[in-house]
């Protein structure tokens, strides 16, 4: 089950960087007009499974982000842990 919201998760953020992205130095940034409690609502996941997986994509390095931005430092490894 984790392994499938974990690729739920990682849609909803590579649908977000096709619509909002932008590019700047290599990173993708997308500005967030809606917060946790809405994105689990969203993908139908408790808060703290989106919030966990938010925490595991910045431990690994691949994500950083504040509460209106979340950027991706690296494009290939979010695709990567997609196939996966």
């Amino acid at each position: 089950m984790l392994k499938d919201s974990k690729q739920i998760f990682i849609n909803f953020l590579i649908e977000h960087i096709n619509i909002f992205g932008r590019e700047e130095d290599g990173k993708i940034t997308i500005d967030l007009d809606i917060n946790i409690g809405e994105i689990s609502k969203i993908l139908n996941m408790s808060r703290e499974t989106v919030s966990r997986m938010l925490s595991d994509l910045k431990g690994k390095g691949i994500i950083e982000g504040n509460r209106k931005q979340i950027t991706i430092k690296e494009y290939g490894r979010l695709l990567e842990i997609k196939t996966s």
